[in-house]
C-alpha cells in the first residue's frame, strides 16, 4: 500500500509480518486495521515464488501433500526472526513462538512450562 506521508504517520511505515490462517488475510476484516495502519504489512502469502515449492511436497511414504503442514511451520519461522513478536493469548502458535522459536532465534534460554 501507499507509505504514510504525514510526518506523524511516517513511523508506522515499518514493515509487519503478520502470521494467520486466514484466507485472503489482505482483504480479511478482521486484518482490515493492521493493512489500513500499516502499510508495509506482508503475510506468507505475499510470497509465492518463495514458498510454492513447499506445496509440491508429498510424503515419500503414502503420498500425502506436506505443504498444509509445513507452511505453519515455514510462518512460525519467520515470525520467530522478528525483532518483535506479539502473539494471540492463548494460542499453542503462538506460545510456541514466543516461548521456543523467538527464544532460540535470539539467544535466550527457552521457556519451560507445565
Amino acid at each position: 500500500a501507499p507509505v504514510h506521508k504525514s510526518p506523524h504517520l511516517k513511523r508506522l511505515n515499518m514493515p509487519v509480518f503478520i502470521s494467520t490462517d486466514a484466507e485472503s488475510p489482505v482483504f480479511n476484516p478482521l486484518l482490515f486495521r493492521f493493512t489500513r495502519s500499516f502499510p508495509c504489512t506482508f503475510f506468507l502469502e505475499d510470497f509465492p515464488d518463495s514458498v510454492s515449492s513447499l506445496g509440491e511436497l508429498n510424503s515419500p511414504v503414502d503420498g500425502v501433500p506436506l505443504g498444509p503442514y509445513l507452511m505453519p511451520f515455514l510462518d512460525a519461522m519467520v515470525v520467530g526472526q522478528a525483532w518483535q513478536f506479539v502473539g494471540t493469548e492463548h494460542s499453542t502458535f503462538s506460545t510456541f513462538v514466543a516461548d521456543v522459536l523467538w527464544r532460540t532465534y535470539h539467544g535466550f534460554e527457552i521457556v519451560q512450562r507445565g
